[in-house]
């Protein structure tokens, strides 16, 4: 039975200190995993448990993402913080996710042709840390981008999509070359809705997007406030209001 150790890429994400001391014990026939510090198991799927390389580089395909027809004790938690935030039970079950060697976190996934891409993850209890983590490339993806036509309201992250009108998002604050060119190549108009702690990404970003010849127009938002906290009913009035005003 051939089997190797590595530093556990979960333990950081599932609440532990980093893991420093090769925890992870993958046996290489039978395609499995278990980490002795953590308790992170699964199925061996990609590069990433091989690779050595830390949580802050997480290939997404290492990841068993669920959906949360699947019942357990952590995914009611996860699926009861999704509701207190705003998002409704049918957006839950198609577009969000959880995997079990990410503990508490809500997973915002990115497929392309059936395939992960992208994903990130939010912890959902207030202590756990760090408060985001990202698998994939982000930068070359954006939220919810397939599920829209003609005009999007851009936000920072997968909440603030979800409480927005046609909302899809960066994953971060601020648009990348990959991410413009997406965008300019679908969506006619766009309202940029980043946070009012970002003003220079914000305008950054809007004068990027007129630049590549979409209609943009930027979306105020009262400081202490992001379109998560203000909810969808007063972002789409706000988005109504700049219609009019067109």
């Amino acid at each position: 039975m051939a089997e190797t150790v590595k530093n556990c890429p979960y333990c950081e994400v599932r609440g532990f200190t980093p893991d420093t001391t090769q925890n992870l014990c993958i046996n290489t026939d039978m395609k499995v995993y278990h980490c002795w510090k953590c308790g992170a198991k699964g199925r061996w799927k990609g590069k990433l448990l091989l690779s050595g390389k830390t949580s802050r580089k997480l290939d997404p395909a290492a990841f068993d993402l669920l959906g949360f027809d699947i019942e357990t004790p952590e995914s009611k938690v996860i699926f009861k913080y999704l509701l207190g935030r705003g998002l409704i039970p049918d957006e839950i079950l198609k577009e969000v996710r959880w995997s079990p060697q990410m503990k508490l976190r809500a997973i915002f996934p990115v497929y392309v042709d059936g395939e992960i891409k992208v994903f990130n993850a939010r912890a959902v209890r207030k202590d756990d840390k760090p408060k985001y983590v990202t698998a994939g490339s982000k930068e070359k993806y954006v939220y919810r981008f397939d599920l829209f036509d003609s005009w999007s309201t851009l936000t920072e992250g997968p909440l603030d999509a979800h409480s927005s009108p046609h909302g899809i998002a960066t994953f971060g604050k601020g648009i990348s070359e990959y991410q413009l060119r997406l965008i300019a190549s679908k969506f006619s108009t766009v309202f940029v809705a980043y946070d009012p702690d970002a003003p220079k990404a914000r305008h950054d970003t809007y004068y990027a997007l007129k630049d590549a010849g979409v209609d943009t127009y930027l979306v105020y938002l009262p400081k202490g406030y992001d379109p998560n906290k203000l909810g969808l009913a007063e972002m789409t009035q706000r988005i109504n209001n700049i219609r009019m005003m067109k």
